[in-house]
């Protein structure tokens, strides 16, 4: 699968896209990126990891909105794959 990616802001997504935002673990989505898949693409409140609206939470912070080591951001990188290989149909 090649790998894309946009230099861009994200302003719309085409049928099939699915935004992967950098989220806490308790999935409050009120800054940055979070926020903005929020208001523009469905992602909801208390969803820190996996699909939720037309997005994917990517954890990067945990429940009291620390940034999470690097092992520990590493670890959730499987389960980002894993939703990858679950919708092929979808472009990440």
């Amino acid at each position: 699968m090649p790998l894309k990616y946009t230099p861009d802001n994200i302003s719309s997504l085409l049928s099939n896209q699915i935004f992967v935002f950098g989220a806490n673990s308790a999935g409050r989505h009120g800054l940055g990126a979070a926020k903005y898949a929020a208001v523009n693409f469905g992602a909801e409140y208390g969803v820190g990891e996996g699909m939720t609206g037309r997005c994917y939470a990517f954890p990067t912070k945990d429940e009291n909105i620390r940034t999470m080591s690097l092992p520990q951001i590493k670890e959730k990188i499987p389960f980002l794959l894993k939703c990858c290989e679950d919708y092929p149909d979808k472009e990440f």
